[in-house]
C-alpha cells in the first residue's frame, strides 16, 4: 500500500540503500508463499516420476553358468601359445575331451593350456558348483604381459638385449546341458577344426549368443566378456 511504500522510502533515506535491501524479502520466501497459496487454492502437487531403468543385456541367459579361468605371466609368446590354442578352441568341447587331445602335442605351450584347464577342473566343482562332466569351452584367449630385458654378452666387449616374453591364457567355460555335451561333433577341415562352419552350427541351433562387436555398446560387451 501507499503507507507501507512512505515507511520504506523513509528507512531507505535514513539506512541508506542497505537498509531498503534488508526489507526486501527473499527468493525462497517468495517462492515458499506461492507453493503454499497453489496448494491451499486446491492445485494438484507435481510429483517427479523417475523412468525405470532398462534392463541389462543378457546375451548367455540361456546359460547355466560361465566363468573365466587364468594362468598369468606364462614363460611363452603370444603367437606359440595361440599356435597350440586354435586346436581345442572350439566352442562346446568338453574339457575332459580337449585335456586327452592335448596330452598328444608334444609343443610345450600344450602343457599351459593343459594345465589351465585341470585348474578349471578342480575350481569349477569346489569354487562355483559347476558339473565337471557338463563343463564345455567357450573361449580361449591369451593377452601379452610384462617382456623382461635381459644383456647378452658377446665376444670384444660387445652386448646385445634378450626379451623374455610373459603371457597370460584366459578361458572361459560354461556348463552346458548334457544333451549339448553328448551331441558335440567335431567338423575337421585338412586337418584341423572349422571354427568357423562349428560357429554357423552353434548359431543355428541357437546355442551361442552372437559375439558383440567394438561399436556394440558398453554395457553389452561389459556383460558378454566379464573377466569374474
Amino acid at each position: 500500500t501507499g503507507d507501507e511504500l512512505d515507511m520504506m522510502g523513509r528507512v531507505a533515506g535514513m539506512a541508506g540503500i542497505r537498509g531498503l535491501r534488508a526489507l526486501r524479502p527473499s527468493w525462497s520466501t517468495l517462492t515458499r508463499g506461492l507453493s503454499d497459496a497453489a496448494h491451499g487454492q486446491g492445485a494438484p502437487a507435481i510429483a517427479a516420476v523417475t523412468p525405470a531403468p532398462a534392463p541389462r543385456p543378457t546375451p548367455r541367459a540361456h546359460l547355466v553358468k560361465s566363468r573365466v579361468f587364468k594362468l598369468e605371466a606364462l614363460k611363452t609368446s603370444v603367437r606359440k601359445l595361440m599356435q597350440v590354442a586354435r586346436l581345442v578352441n572350439v566352442r562346446g568341447l568338453p574339457l575332459t575331451t580337449a585335456s586327452s587331445h592335448l596330452q598328444f602335442v608334444p609343443q610345450k605351450p600344450a602343457g599351459f593350456i593343459r594345465g589351465v584347464l585341470e585348474l578349471a577342473l578342480r575350481r569349477g566343482p569346489v569354487e562355483h558348483r559347476m558339473d565337471p562332466t557338463r563343463m564345455v569351452i567357450d573361449q580361449i584367449w591369451c593377452g601379452r604381459g610384462t617382456y623382461l630385458k635381459r644383456p647378452d654378452y658377446k665376444a670384444r666387449g660387445r652386448f646385445g638385449l634378450i626379451t623374455k616374453p610373459r603371457t597370460h591364457l584366459y578361458v572361459r567355460v560354461n556348463e552346458a546341458s548334457p544333451e549339448e555335451v553328448s551331441a558335440f561333433t567335431f567338423i575337421v577341415r585338412k586337418g584341423l577344426p572349422d571354427f568357423g562352419a562349428m560357429r554357423r552350427r552353434a548359431l543355428k541351433k541357437g546355442t551361442l549368443a552372437e559375439v558383440p562387436g567394438k561399436q556394440a555398446p558398453y554395457d553389452e560387451r561389459i556383460n558378454f566378456w566379464p573377466l569374474r
